[in-house]
């Protein structure tokens, strides 16, 4: 029973559906759908596209939706977003 509470917590939750972007002036507002089991998000995203973890940059984010703010106009980026609890962060 023990290995089994460990095994659950250690899980990450479902990836995050439907991720929509939409700029305006200097920012861009990030949604999707809840992940039942999630208890935060990561956005990642980065000025090339094909976004991972290792080659984009973070930010936190409580809740869908996210407001990134302090971006300079006519300058595309690519994002994903990772769901994560206790114990793991799911894939993006």
């Amino acid at each position: 029973p023990d290995s089994m509470a460990k095994d659950a917590a250690a899980a990450a939750p479902g990836i995050p559906q439907a991720i929509l972007a939409v700029n305006f002036n200097g920012q861009v507002q990030l949604t999707w759908e809840t992940v039942n089991g999630a208890t935060g998000y990561l956005i990642y995203y980065s000025s090339t596209p094909g976004v991972t973890k290792a080659t984009a940059t973070a930010l936190a984010a409580a809740s869908s939706p996210y407001l990134h703010t302090g971006l300079t106009n006519n300058v595309t980026l690519y994002y994903a977003v990772a769901a994560t609890n206790a114990g793991a962060e799911s894939a993006l």
